[in-house]
């Protein structure tokens, strides 16, 4: 015990500000229900190579499939948690969801049942990340608003956007629910033809 003492008192202390050089890779781990896993995969792995390539992260591994772990890898904090809160939006459990399992939530929509050029007013910002927006439309029924659409001007970076997490904006539908999700384009900010989303 004494080497132990020895040790910790000449070890350094850790602070908050400590940071790991960008040329180290961080990992991070979670769970997700495994009932969901095929969402995230997507046909084909679509879904998932499109987080990978839109979040900028090096990989996203589903490490046991049949037990829901998912395994994050990339060289920033930022990338992770653009991956993760995109991974959250699709089975439910992000900010402001439900999800975590045990069946049930909210009403199940046929994404497939709502028309392209519908319009939501008063749609909630859930979450904001680095390439865009999650809003809930309806009760049980997300969508996502890809950076490119939020104007007809370009925006470089969300910080460029005023909108916040809660804010409620008007949104209309540019992407059909056929691969389980809506694309969505703001409406009004400035105003704005409607394009194709993610």
């Amino acid at each position: 015990m004494h080497i132990l003492d020895e040790m910790k008192a000449a070890s350094p202390e850790a602070t908050a500000d400590l940071r790991l050089p960008p040329t180290v890779p961080r990992m991070f781990k979670f769970k997700i229900p495994q009932d969901k896993v095929g969402k995230v995969i997507g046909s084909g792995g679509s879904t998932i190579k499109e987080i990978i390539e839109s979040s900028g992260v090096v990989n996203i591994g589903l490490n046991k499939p049949d037990e829901g772990d998912v395994c994050i890898t990339a060289f920033d904090d930022a990338t992770i948690d653009a991956a993760k809160a995109r991974i959250d939006a699709i089975v439910g459990s992000g900010p402001g969801g439900g999800g975590g399992g045990g069946g049930g939530g909210g009403p199940k929509v046929d994404l497939t049942t709502i028309p392209v050029g519908k319009v939501y007013e008063g749609a909630v910002v859930k979450t904001v990340v680095p390439f865009g927006i999650f809003i809930e439309l309806e009760d049980g029924v997300d969508g996502f608003c890809h950076i490119s659409e939020l104007s007809d001007e370009y925006v470089g970076a969300m910080a460029d956007v005023e909108v916040a997490e809660g804010d409620a904006i008007d949104v209309e539908v540019t992407q059909d629910g056929q691969s389980g999700r809506l694309g969505s384009a703001m409406h009004g900010w400035p105003p704005r033809a409607p394009q194709t989303a993610f």
